[in-house]
């Protein structure tokens, strides 16, 4: 990133409101942002552990808000990775940029309102992601179930003698990976020395191991699993997600719709909630779409999903094999602290929920 002045950053981001500008869609809100930062560490204990790690990151952020007939519809959109500009120029954001626009311009347009009701629902990539994330990678932490966090983020609906318990379906599989490489929440070791791995939180549906640091994994009379972050050196490591995702399946992308014959397409969200025990939760749509005897629709206009934990990856009966990644910053702690991660998924299918 040393050789991208701030006057090129700032030419960038003229360049993307350009090319918004363009589309003659009507955006009376723009705002977009570059972050940068590069972290260095040494760390060293009394096992004998000696390490040295360089991270460097970049994000942009972009909210979006685009009227049309009286109505207005927003979006907020994170890009982010561990590396140089070369992840910036991947992203094409002029592109994605004004594809969204147009897309919420179309929802505006000629959406339609769901009909309450039981509907099969297939989740895109971010959908799949932020359920992961919020009703997976939340209640799994360790320090949550342990009950630390209870007076700050929550607590969790996990007890400590779940593990083996069902929650979901033989498909539902969520993973917290750090080494996944550009990842944006990537790191080979975690702030306690230890050497980071994939964490199979839900595997085939089934509660498999809690996201857990040095203290905890004592507690809970196990290893620690690379868990333990923190924002910089003045802050405390704590347990923490790095990239939560639903693992892939069997299952072409066009195969999940094939056997749907009435139901929805929830590509994106533009509101989710969750209760401080990461059980009760929804999500309402940004980017939907109708799907009728296994073909796509026309648009639906802010579809919202109502339910629990168990019964989302419960429903759950068929994962595409093509896993998309979304950039995210995780807060949690107090003082608060917010973390790079990544979420996402493939997409999949839940049968028969409740939609309205």
């Amino acid at each position: 990133m040393a050789d991208i002045t701030i006057e090129d950053q700032v030419d960038f981001l003229k360049g993307i409101d350009a090319t918004v500008t363009k589309t003659k869609v009507k955006v009376e809100g723009r705002y977009f942002e570059i972050r940068t930062s590069e972290t260095s560490g040494s760390f060293a204990n009394s096992d004998g552990s000696r390490i040295s790690s360089y991270l460097p990151r970049v994000r942009v952020d972009s909210s979006l808000v685009v009227t049309s007939k009286g109505e207005s519809e927003q979006s907020m959109r994170e890009f982010g990775g561990t590396g140089g500009w070369e992840l910036v120029e991947s992203w094409n954001l002029e592109k994605a940029l004004a594809d969204e626009v147009r897309m919420l311009k179309t929802v505006i347009d000629k959406g339609k309102m769901v009909k309450p009701g039981k509907y099969d629902l297939v989740c895109g990539p971010e959908v799949a992601g932020i359920a992961a994330h919020e009703s997976c990678g939340h209640p799994m932490e360790a320090d949550r179930i342990l009950g630390r966090e209870m007076s700050q983020a929550g607590k969790s609906f996990v007890k400590p003698e779940m593990i083996n318990f069902r929650v979901g379906s033989e498909y539902a599989t969520v993973v917290d990976d750090p080494t996944i490489p550009g990842s944006y929440g990537y790191y080979a070791y975690d702030q306690e020395g230890v050497r980071a791995r994939p964490r199979y939180l839900y595997k085939e549906g089934l509660m498999n191991e809690f996201l857990t640091n040095r203290e905890t994994a004592a507690t809970l009379g196990c290893q620690s699993n690379a868990s333990s972050r923190s924002e910089n050196y003045l802050r405390e490591p704590i347990v923490r997600m790095a990239n939560t995702h639903v693992a892939p399946g069997d299952f072409e992308d066009d195969e999940i719709f094939g056997s749907v014959k009435e139901g929805v397409l929830m590509h994106s969200f533009t509101e989710w909630n969750i209760d401080d025990k990461r059980y009760n939760q929804k999500y309402v749509s940004r980017e939907a779409y109708f799907i009728e005897d296994g073909e796509l629709g026309g648009p639906a206009k802010r579809c919202a999903l109502e339910i629990t934990t168990p019964g989302f990856w419960g429903a759950v009966d068929a994962v595409s094999k093509h896993v998309k990644h979304n950039a995210a910053e995780c807060g949690k702690g107090d003082p608060a602290q917010s973390m790079a991660v990544f979420t996402g998924g493939p997409m999949m299918r839940l049968r028969g929920v409740a939609l309205k």
